[in-house]
């Protein structure tokens, strides 16, 4: 099992309030959440660019930087050397960029903070290899110190997502009212005091909460201090997943400039979830299957096989099943993924859960926000008899919509507009299709892919060719839409709808 990794933080302001109150915040958290064991208890701090800087090259423990943008890069005679709103935290991270250019053993992650808008339009300019260790988090207009810990925390978290070696802070929120999210509920529980790494796959819709529920089993688990990893299989293409779950070796492939741990060595004593496992192809699924029997895994370009103790969560919304039996899906990979299977029911069959989804949304979101926001009755109504195709990733946006707003009309247009969107399946529509059975009936299996490329083409003919549009209508990632495209051959279609 790998070592735990362990981080020393660097906090960088040249306003002394704003620095310490950082500092008091983060030494909470870490008490608070139990995190003694992943920081290093001395927090550094710096007053400019150029002083953390050298902390930075004296310290080779410093791994983790929370710096303002807007400041003097550095100070001579007491006097800053620039004009006031320079960009000092751009100018800190270039440096950091050095740092880590010149060695591959500082691996340092850097979060920049900023209460100006103007701030995160040159963040975007930054050149796109920075974003794997570099993250940029706007503070809201008014912010205050009072309410630094709602705002640090999501500093915190967006860390996280680039370190991948903070384990999952706080509790997982589950809301299980309903019976079917109890049954649910239950069997998390239970397959998470497995001693072993019982693979486990999770059945649902996109937006039924899949990745809570991984969350939930792994943070009961006697992995829970070590870190939970989620990848989405479908929305990375099929090299740069290899990639980025076994790793690779300096010079593996043209831009691999250093080598990089993969997510099955980051994750080692933790858990692994592969969200939309079913889009993964053929040839990535023999060698995920590979890793998964030997227990070990192999970087791009090494040759070194390094032993790892992973538990794997996997995530679908196709129909797996099928497709084990039309062969698009290994059927031993299946059966190795699937040893405990937990279906997750869409919001609309299990509108028990609705109104405790609402009060948990509402209370995040107005936490975050500094607001005091209220939803009416009468539009708690509507949202409990509405069918929410998008599931509780469209409920949850629709409430933060209405928090950031205070309006509730904000959800209120949001549950307009799909509607407007939702296809029927009518054959007085002639702008979708009509399905003809003959006497004698039909093999449904050997007509699936067929049924299929119909509602996507209905869909591409309702959005007029905009791909984008036709993929909300059917409640798709783009990234899937654009495959499921391509996989029918749909691409030279969309072109002549465009012309028309």
């Amino acid at each position: 099992m790998g070592n735990k990794k362990m981080w020393k933080v660097l906090i960088v302001d040249d306003d002394i309030e704003w620095k310490d109150a950082y500092k008091n915040w983060l030494i909470e958290l870490i008490k608070d959440r139990g995190l003694e064991g992943h920081f290093n208890q001395t927090i550094e701090c710096a007053n400019d660019g150029r002083t953390a800087t050298d902390l930075i090259e004296e310290d080779k423990n410093i791994n983790l930087v929370i710096s303002d943008v807007f400041m003097a890069p550095y100070y001579e005679n007491g006097r800053s050397t620039a004009k006031d709103g320079f960009f000092g935290g751009l100018w800190l991270a270039m440096q950091i960029n050095s740092i880590r250019s010149k060695s591959k053993e500082r691996d340092i992650k850097c979060l920049l903070v900023s209460d100006k808008d103007d701030a995160g339009v040159f963040f975007e300019n930054l050149p796109l290899s920075w974003k794997e260790w570099l993250k940029f988090v706007a503070k809201e207009p008014g912010f205050t110190k009072v309410n630094l810990q709602g705002k640090a925390y999501d500093a915190i978290e967006e860390l996280a997502k680039i370190s991948k070696h903070i384990p999952l802070i706080g509790n997982i929120e589950f809301v299980a009212e309903s019976a079917d999210s109890k049954e649910v509920f239950k069997r998390a529980e239970k397959v998470a005091g497995s001693r072993s790494n019982t693979g486990v796959l999770l059945l649902g819709d996109t937006g039924t909460g899949k990745e809570v529920i991984a969350q939930f089993i792994h943070s009961k688990s006697s992995r829970k201090e070590r870190l939970f990893i989620p990848v989405n299989c479908g929305a990375i293409p099929e090299q740069l997943l290899e990639a980025e779950l076994f790793g690779y070796e300096k010079g593996a492939f043209t831009g691999a400039e250093k080598q990089r741990i993969g997510n099955f060595e980051q994750a080692d004593g933790g858990t692994l979830f592969l969200d939309e496992i079913g889009d993964a192809s053929l040839a990535f699924q023999v060698k995920l299957l590979r890793v998964i029997q030997e227990e070990k895994v192999k970087r791009l370009g090494g040759n070194e096989e390094i032993v790892i103790d992973v538990r794997i969560i996997a995530g679908t919304n196709n129909d797996i099943e099928n497709m084990v039996r039309d062969g698009s899906f290994r059927e031993d990979l299946y059966y190795r993924l699937n040893v405990v299977e937990i279906h997750m029911r869409p919001l609309n069959a299990r509108r028990d859960d609705i109104p405790p989804l609402i009060d948990l949304f509402l209370r995040r979101y107005n936490q975050k926000e500094g607001r005091s926001h209220i939803i009416s009755n009468e539009t708690r109504q509507q949202m409990q008899s509405y069918d929410w195709p998008g599931n509780i990733r469209q409920l949850e946006k629709a409430i933060e919509a209405a928090v950031v707003m205070e309006d509730d009309s904000e959800i209120i247009k949001k549950i307009q507009k799909t509607k407007s969107k939702k296809i029927y399946m009518n054959t007085n529509q002639q702008d979708l299709f009509e399905i003809d059975i003959p006497d004698d009936g039909i093999i449904y299996e050997s007509k699936e892919h067929e049924f299929r490329k119909a509602y996507l083409i209905a869909a591409l003919k309702k959005a007029k060719g905009v791909k984008q549009d036709a993929a909300e209508l059917l409640n798709l990632d783009i990234s899937k839409f654009n495959r499921l495209c391509k996989e029918h051959k749909l691409n030279e279609y969309i072109k002549t709808l465009k012309s028309e």
